[in-house]
Formats: structure tokens, sequence, C-alpha cells
């Protein structure tokens, strides 16, 4: 391979990284020209590439690494955080992300990412796949993120999925993003999902701070805005209304 052609190397790069790898700009737009014809790269958006698998002639890099490209400051969350640690069950086609820097939607290789805004970086830790990064969320910061918008976590049956699946959670970490977000139903709902659920990782410390910052007042959990509200029970420990299959 030529030197010309070491950004190769990397399954997702920039006109920087060629420029960086010619002898002048000529040399990098004659390079790159070449290349989109002869379909061993596809360009993602302006200014970015990825390089193309010639045994299945589709990109190499994941939705999860594209995603992570496309700002500085982007990361996967939500539902997609969740598939990326293998607790999905429901398949999306819609690529989740957040950033501190507002919400954005945009199209790139036909797959749609949206970003939401979110004000914390927190948890957001950094994985190498395919000689690109992934921003993800830890495991501790998304399950309480879909907490907080079961709405963007695939409704609390799904989430009630991916809460079983899970093997292990650090405690402090968990708590640390509680307190984070600080909201009142958000410690309600995580000491109530877990209650249900009884993972041998959490101690009463968990249960007994949840109860210290929840609100006294009642509370339905069964739904969302936008989705229907199913059948539940009052739970009077935690002070909610939920779905059946929570209560039992």
């Amino acid at each position: 391979m030529s030197n010309k052609y070491n950004f190769l190397m990397k399954s997702i790069f920039t006109d920087k990284d060629v420029r960086e790898s010619c002898a002048s700009d000529e040399e990098a737009r004659t390079a790159l020209k070449e290349l989109l014809e002869d379909h061993r790269i596809e360009q993602l958006k302006k200014g970015m590439y990825a390089t193309v698998d010639p045994m299945y002639d589709d990109v190499f890099a994941s939705a999860e690494e594209i995603g992570s490209a496309l700002q500085e400051r982007i990361y996967c969350a939500y539902h997609t955080a969740m598939a990326f640690y293998g607790l999905a069950t429901q398949v999306y086609f819609i690529v989740q992300m957040a950033s501190p820097d507002g919400a954005s939607k945009c199209t790139v290789n036909e797959t749609e990412y949206w970003t939401y805004g979110n004000p914390h970086m927190d948890g957001v830790v950094e994985v190498l796949r395919h000689s690109a990064v992934v921003r993800v969320t830890d495991l501790e910061r998304t399950v309480v993120d879909c907490m907080d918008r079961v709405d963007l976590a695939g409704g609390m049956e799904e989430l009630r999925m991916a809460l079983r699946g899970i093997s292990f959670c650090n405690e402090e970490k968990l708590l640390k993003y509680l307190q984070m977000y600080n909201k009142k139903i958000l410690y309600k709902k995580a000491g109530f999902l877990f209650s249900r659920i009884k993972p041998v990782y959490l101690s009463q410390h968990f249960y007994d701070v949840c109860k210290e910052h929840m609100s006294s007042r009642r509370d339905d959990i069964r739904g969302f805005k936008g989705a229907p509200y199913r059948d539940g029970e009052w739970n009077e420990e935690w002070r909610v209304y939920a779905a059946n299959e929570f209560c039992c």
C-alpha cells in the first residue's frame, strides 16, 4: 500500500488525515477521487469518509462508530447504548445519540442518527472498535438514562428485559448518576424497578438512598407520553402505579 493511502488503515477518516498523508492538497484530492471511483471508500458527510469492505461491498464502520464521529461531543445513548451492551431485544433502525451541544437529526449512509440534547458528559466512555472510537454511556449511566427516558429505551417492557439481563452494575456509579440528574421521580423509578428484580449486586443502602430522595406523591409509571397506559397495580412502598409485570 502506498504511503499516501495509509489513512485506509482507519475505518473512518477525514480530509485532514488524507492531507497529512499526501505531499500536496492536489495529491490528496486526486487520491480521494480515485478511491471514491473504485468504491474503496464512501463519503459519510462533507470531509468524512469510511473505508469499504470489499467482501461485503459495505463500509467497515458500525453505526455506533459513525455516530461517534459526527461531532466532537456526541455519544451513543439510550436504546442504542442498551444494544451496544447486548441488552436490547427490539431492533431499532434509528441510532440514538446524545450531546451537550443540543438536538439534531441527520442521515448518513442511509441510516438515521437522532441526537438528543443532554448536558451531561459524566459516564461517557470511549471504546476502540476497528480503528475507530465509539463514545457511549457506560452501563450504569445507560441504565439511569433509560429509566429517565423510558420512551427512548423502547418502553417499560424493553427496560424490564434489559434490567433482568444485567449480571452486574456498580452501585456507587448508579447513585452517582441518580444524583447527577437529581430527580425525585427518577430515584423512585430506580428503587422500585430494581426492587422488583432484587439483584445481588445492590445493597440495602441503594434502596435507602432512593427512598430518602424520592417524592411522597403518587406517581404513575405504567407508560409515557405518546404510549398507551397498560393495566397496573399500586405499590405502597414506592408509591407508584406500575404495570402488572413489575408488581408481581
